[in-house]
């Protein structure tokens, strides 16, 4: 068995923010896990942080915040990689799998110009 098939057995729970406005914690929640600051960033409360899992699916997901309301729910993601994308405080996970990558094909030689880019070439060899 190699490195990746025990990773991807390995299920991993992440909450987000699935409604619009910013990440953030009740006081309630707050003083569970033992912060202060009700928007924690990802480096002072992990979204894997099993404190914060437990207190979101024992329902304390929905949090009013001025006029905001976010709803935090808890994801299980296969692996133990992931990073959490955001528009408008609305969050989705990305991992390994699931990320759209491109790939460079083998045969692409490197610092050759298309010939519609000819004239742009420098003498320095950059391309403006």
């Amino acid at each position: 068995m190699t490195t990746n098939d025990t990773q991807s057995k390995v299920i991993t729970d992440v909450v987000i923010n699935v409604g619009y406005g910013s990440f953030s914690l009740t006081d309630k929640m707050c003083r569970e896990i033992g912060i202060s600051d009700p928007r924690p960033s990802m480096e002072e409360l992990p979204r894997h942080d099993k404190r914060l899992v437990e207190l979101v699916r024992a329902e304390h997901g929905r949090v009013k915040y001025g006029a905001k309301t976010t709803t935090l729910v808890v994801k299980e993601i296969a692996g133990n990689k992931y990073r959490i994308c955001e528009y408008d405080g609305h969050e989705w996970i990305e991992t390994p799998d699931n990320i759209k990558w491109t790939v460079v094909p083998d045969d692409i030689t490197i610092g050759v110009v298309h010939p519609s880019q000819e004239h742009r070439v420098h003498d320095d060899g950059w391309v403006d």
